[in-house]
């Protein structure tokens, strides 16, 4: 009994890590399926949504326009959300607000869904 309660342990802790070890790996790839937005702010609901990113996607097909870096918010930023005509499901292409305001369009094509509900931006 106590060598299969060992062995199951032994087992959980493999698990475990083998779920860190492959989040890693997913963070630290090139692309964008690697980087976590957690916050992203809908600016036409005044609403913040939980997120990650899923996967890289190929330049066509709907997209829908993520503004990243130096936001007024603070947060990623975007104008449809959840129930909004205009919102692609979580579509995105990245575009990066440099430091004096100017947008810089990346080749950044991914899947982001936004998960709700939204919580109002206080």
């Amino acid at each position: 009994m106590k060598r299969k309660v060992l062995l199951v342990a032994a087992l959980s802790a493999i698990l475990v890590l083998g779920v860190f070890v492959i989040a890693a790996q997913a963070n630290n790839r090139g692309g964008n399926s690697g980087r976590v937005f957690g916050t992203v702010l809908v600016t036409g609901q005044g609403e913040l949504y939980q997120t990650f990113a899923t996967a890289d996607l190929p330049p066509n097909g709907p997209f829908q326009v993520l503004y990243t870096g130096n936001t007024a918010s603070g947060y990623a930023e975007t104008e449809y959300g959840p129930g909004d005509p205009g919102y692609v499901g979580g579509r995105w292409i990245e575009v990066y607000i440099r430091a004096d305001g100017s947008h810089m369009y990346t080749e950044n094509y991914f899947l982001c869904p936004l998960l709700g509900p939204g919580v109002p931006m206080s």
